[in-house]
């Protein structure tokens, strides 16, 4: 990449070689390049600075304010169009921008002035300023304007100004006492509050455990841990499980889930005997018993349905 130029500067020649094609090292003299260059993205185009040659196939466009007259990249491109001499192309990016690169006091740029005007109406250098520096401050002479300046300050114990921007009495310490009270976390959640068992955690004990022995008295309607907590609940139907009382419970028609199995049983996959009667027979799962006997039409419809479910 090429080297940074100040918008429409002309004091800069833009460089470029020419080598030969056949070893792509040996520079190329005495041609006559044809030179285009693109600004900012633009199409190419030919340049309106002179093309000259330096020697030993160097190669320069001048400097020109027209050339360089765009904010952006500058892309050179050069090839020898003509018999004297196979060249390999040549193609560079420059960059313009908005200030001189080889100022050694500002780089051109006008919001960095080399002289200060600040300090007693009267135009200050850097050195100046470190002169000052170094003498340090002294509050008689260098003040900002409106400012007084004193050794020490008086507190100020109602935080209000004097155009009556605040007008509410600050916070004594009861009241911050009893701001801090209402904010707090347990007082906001409203009736669980207190100490001992009326407590948030006591709340939480009683609707999980079933031991915990006394309910909060806050917590109202007729809750009672040792039967409806989470706890009490799963005690219940783990003992059900595992007595298995729920399969003697009656559901329907006096059956129960007992009795629904061992129906369901023998209709499933129980042995069969006469299909091709009037009366059909299904035997339990040890075949000892008709599980279920059924008598039908000739239709093959259940008239009626006598069971055995011990």
């Amino acid at each position: 990449m090429g080297f940074l130029l100040s918008q429409n500067q002309t004091t800069i020649n833009i460089p470029f070689l020419m080598v030969d094609s056949t070893d792509h090292v040996t520079g190329k003299t005495g041609l006559s390049p044809v030179v285009t260059i693109s600004k900012n993205g633009g199409a190419f185009a030919t340049p309106s600075g002179a093309v000259t040659e330096i020697g030993n196939g160097v190669y320069q466009l001048a400097g020109n304010a027209t050339d360089a007259d765009t904010l952006g990249a500058l892309v050179l491109h050069a090839e020898e169009p003509g018999t004297a001499g196979a060249t390999d192309p040549f193609d560079d990016l420059f960059l313009i921008v908005a200030f001189n690169p080889l100022s050694s006091v500002d780089l051109g740029l006008s919001l960095v002035p080399s002289n200060l005007t600040q300090l007693n109406g009267a135009a200050q250098s850097l050195l100046d300023l470190k002169d000052f520096a170094d003498a340090g401050y002294d509050p008689d002479t260098n003040k900002v304007n409106g400012v007084k300046l004193v050794d020490t300050t008086t507190t100020n114990s109602d935080m209000r100004g004097t155009d009556g921007a605040n007008t509410v009495v600050p916070l004594d310490s009861g009241s911050t006492a009893t701001l801090n009270n209402q904010t707090s976390i347990l007082n906001r959640i409203g009736a669980f509050t207190g100490s001992g068992i009326n407590t948030i955690l006591g709340f939480f004990q009683s609707l999980f455990r079933s031991n915990i022995g006394t309910d909060p008295s806050d917590i109202g309607g007729t809750f009672d841990s040792s039967t409806d907590s989470l706890q009490a609940i799963r005690d219940r139907g783990d003992a059900a499980w595992i007595s298995g009382s729920f399969l003697t419970q009656s559901y329907e028609d006096s059956e129960t889930l007992q009795d629904f199995f061992r129906l369901a049983r023998a209709a499933l996959v129980g042995k069969i005997s006469g299909a091709d009667t009037g009366t059909v027979l299904i035997k339990s799962a040890d075949g000892t018993k008709d599980r279920i006997t059924a008598t039908v039409d000739a239709s093959g419809n259940r008239i009626t349905i006598t069971t055995d479910l011990t």
